[in-house]
Parts: C-alpha cells; structure tokens; sequence
C-alpha cells in the first residue's frame, strides 16, 4: 500500500491498492473486503470497505484528507489478518480562497483600542 507522497488537502487521489498476501509473501485470492482508515487528524473519505478482485488485490480511488499535515493510512481486511499501515505521506492546504481577520489580542494602545484596531486607525481616534 503505497499512498502518493503529497496530496492536497480536500483533493481526491486514486491509485491507493492493498494486496492480501500469506506469511510467505504470496498473493491470496479469497472473498474479504478491505478497508482504509487514518493516522493522524483530519477525515479520510472513500476508505469503505472494497472487495478484494480474484488476485486478492483491493483498489481504492477518489480518496481525499480533508486536515493538513503527516498522515499515515491503515488498512484492515475482514479476514481478521494484521492490519498494514502505509508510509508517512503529506497534506497540503489548497489555494487561498477566502480572507479571515482575526484579533490577536495583543494588549490595547493609548486610546484604549486593541491592537488590532489601532493598526485601522484613522487621524480623529481608534476605528472601532
């Protein structure tokens, strides 16, 4: 299982297979679903559980993080077998799309503003 080294936050990814295999390393084909989940913050959609094809290999496309930063993934099998957990891949945001103002609330100036405001200013006092 083999997760694309980045991807971006809320963008889907295919391509993620997990293949069931004996403890000697050979493919098994047997009737078991496979599912995925994730290490680390955020929600992975498109993990549910897929059926395993005839070589006993599962495929999984359109899955997407929707929380920035190193996640793992998790696969499970209904078989009961130990799960796997894939390598450290990362989440990036998108683009900028909107603007957030936020007051950081760092102490008041000599009118009694917030620092926030008195940065707004204008010449006859504080813009409130």
């Amino acid at each position: 299982m083999q997760p694309p080294p980045a991807t971006q936050a809320g963008v889907p990814f295919s391509g993620v297979t997990v293949q069931l295999k004996d403890a000697f390393g050979n493919k098994v084909a047997t009737s078991s679903t496979v599912s995925l989940s994730l290490v680390g913050t955020g929600t992975l959609t498109g993990g549910t559980a897929q059926a395993v094809d005839g070589t006993g290999l599962a495929a999984f496309s359109n899955l997407s993080v929707n929380l920035v930063g190193s996640k793992r993934l998790v696969a499970t099998s209904s078989l009961g077998v130990t799960p796997d957990t894939s390598v450290a891949f990362t989440v990036t945001p998108q683009a900028a799309s909107k603007l957030s103002i936020s007051d950081p609330a760092a102490g008041n100036d000599d009118c009694g503003c917030s620092v926030f405001a008195a940065a707004c200013r204008a010449c006859s006092g504080c813009v409130r």
